[in-house]
């Protein structure tokens, strides 16, 4: 994967982090003492972009961490272990095609997308409650639990959606290296990772 596309996956992911942090950090401040002006000058992007790069990471790597063990099930449909799977993963990505290998890595950057999108979904979900229970106070009670309602339901769809897609596209990576290898070792291409 070039690095402007894994910048461009960092930042996606790292924008739904930074979404929810600010409805966080809004509901324990309040929003009254924000200089809107000044937050939304061309200057205050550079470092707001640093930030929700690196919130990205922490997000994505929080993801790697929760889904671990249910991505070595997940896994094991195709490879009987990590061993296995890691050599012939390595021996797809040393002989296949650029085109195969674009196509792998551009599904691997859809998994972690939305894997991480899952985390931010949940979160959103949280924070926004939050938001209209401790800033909202002015609103009649019945809207304010509208509104937690239709977000409870809205980001708990989000979640269930990103992790079916997380879930489905990793099953079908899982098939494509599988797929893949089989096909090269007919073909006679590169060296089984099981030759010695």
């Amino acid at each position: 994967m070039n690095t402007t596309a894994l910048f461009v996956e960092l930042i996606v992911i790292g924008a739904g982090a930074a979404i929810w942090l600010i409805i966080l950090l809004l509901s324990v401040f309040g929003y009254t003492w924000i200089p809107w002006k000044e937050t939304t000058a061309f200057v205050a992007l550079i470092p707001v972009l640093s930030v929700v790069y690196v919130l990205g990471i922490v997000v994505d790597y929080l993801a790697f961490l929760l889904y671990w063990k249910w991505n070595e099930r997940l896994r094991r449909q195709k490879f009987l272990n990590n061993e296995e799977y890691e050599s012939t993963r390595i021996y797809v990505y040393t002989y296949a095609t650029s085109n195969i290998i674009n196509r792998l890595e551009y599904d691997r950057s859809r998994i972690r997308i939305v894997r991480a999108w899952s985390i931010n979904c949940f979160i959103l979900g949280i924070n926004t409650i939050i938001f209209v229970w401790t800033q909202l106070s002015l609103i009649r009670f019945s809207l304010r639990l509208n509104i937690s309602i239709f977000s409870a339901l809205a980001f708990g769809i989000g979640v269930v959606s990103t992790l079916y897609a997380w879930r489905t596209l990793n099953l079908g990576y899982y098939l494509q290296i599988y797929q893949a290898s089989v096909f090269m070792k007919n073909e006679g291409i590169g060296k089984s990772p099981n030759a010695n």
